[in-house]
Order: C-alpha cells, then structure tokens, then sequence
C-alpha cells in the first residue's frame, strides 16, 4: 500500500460514503464536512432535493453498493426515497463512518492550507 495521506471528502451523500469508505479500506485517514444534520444528501429529506414520495427510477439492486448488497431474496423492486436514506444509514453504519463524518460544518475556508489546519485541530 502507499503511504497513508489525509483525504477531506466534502458531502455526505451517496457518493461520500463510498468515497470515506473506500479511503478508509485503503488505509487513508478521512475527514467528511457535510452541511447538514445528517447523511443522505439528495436522499435526506426534507433538507435534500428529493421530496418525500420519491420512488428511485432504478431497482435496488442497481442503487446498492457492491460492497453492501440488499438481500438477495428481496423481490426486485423501487426503494422510495425513505427506504434509500435508511439504506445509506445502514450502509454508514455497517461500516463505522460516522466517527469521520463532521456533520452541521457550513464553513469552507478560503485555501487548502487552512482547511488541512483545520482537519488535522
């Protein structure tokens, strides 16, 4: 493996759980600044764009993570928009990456020096 680095993933959506996941299996040590309260991006409602009575477009079998399949007896079907935001929950907490998430952080700073600063406080 390289040499560990300090990674900031910005967002706790669908993408920024992967992305912290996948640092971390890689060995990096990660920190995620998400705006809001709490993981889900477009899926965390109602601060998300996705509204309420969203139903994805694709099965859950295309949405899930390789590394954290649905139960594959689970007839297929369309999650809503709540059943993905639990999913990602779940796929977060499978995988212990809420002690690299800084949830409520609206402040981005003005250069990297700064930030890396501020990560490493």
């Amino acid at each position: 493996m390289a040499r560990a680095i300090d990674v900031c993933v910005v967002g706790a959506g669908m993408s920024g759980l992967v992305a912290i996941k996948e640092l971390l299996d890689e060995g990096h040590r990660v920190t995620c600044l998400e705006r809001a309260s709490k993981e889900g991006g477009n899926f965390n409602y109602p601060t998300g764009v996705a509204y309420d009575s969203m139903f994805l477009t694709v099965s859950q079998y295309h949405m899930a993570f390789s590394s954290f399949p649905p139960p594959l007896d689970q007839e297929r079907r369309f999650w809503s928009r709540e059943e993905y935001a639990t999913y990602l929950h779940d796929f977060a907490t499978q995988f212990g990456l809420f002690k690299h998430i800084r949830f409520n952080t609206d402040e981005a700073p003005e250069d990297k020096t700064s930030l890396h600063e501020r990560l490493l406080a």
